[in-house]
């Protein structure tokens, strides 16, 4: 089984990352005709916590959608992280990962086919510019 390419799209906030995912997802189902449950699967989210500020929480929560009584975004959140050490993984189905700034957070991945930044301040580290080519450079290098 091959690895999958994966692209990481890299957002400036926290709950402009779930709504990303969650336009994510919906396209995906829409364009390969699959169900969303099988969408999500293609797809994760990845942040350093759930924000704190009233407004922003209720978007993270109206973007990821709860599924069901012991579900909430601090918990997809987690199970995501446990997700991302997988990735490399050739029998892993995630083929996107959404996240805030966290090629800055120390975290590496061998099969990433291309970085996108959803808005042009995501990119505004000379810091995480450097850390983007430099984890470009280990793929090309591995």
């Amino acid at each position: 089984m091959a690895i999958r390419p994966l692209t990481i799209i890299v957002t400036q906030q926290i709950d402009r990352c779930v709504e990303v995912w969650r336009e994510l997802v919906q396209f995906l189902a829409e364009k390969e005709g699959i169900p969303a449950a099988e969408a999500e699967r293609k797809a994760i989210w990845v942040a350093s916590g759930i924000p704190g500020a009233a407004e922003a929480k209720q978007r993270v929560e109206a973007a990821y959608g709860p599924h069901g009584d012991k579900d909430s975004p601090e918990k997809r959140r987690n199970e995501n992280l446990a997700l991302l050490r997988q990735v490399d993984d050739p029998a892993c189905s995630i083929e996107w990962i959404v996240s805030v700034s966290m090629l800055t957070e120390g975290w590496d991945v061998k099969n990433v086919f291309q970085i996108v930044p959803h808005e042009s301040r995501a990119f505004s580290s000379k810091l995480l510019i450097a850390q983007v080519l430099a984890v470009v450079y280990e793929f090309r290098k591995g």
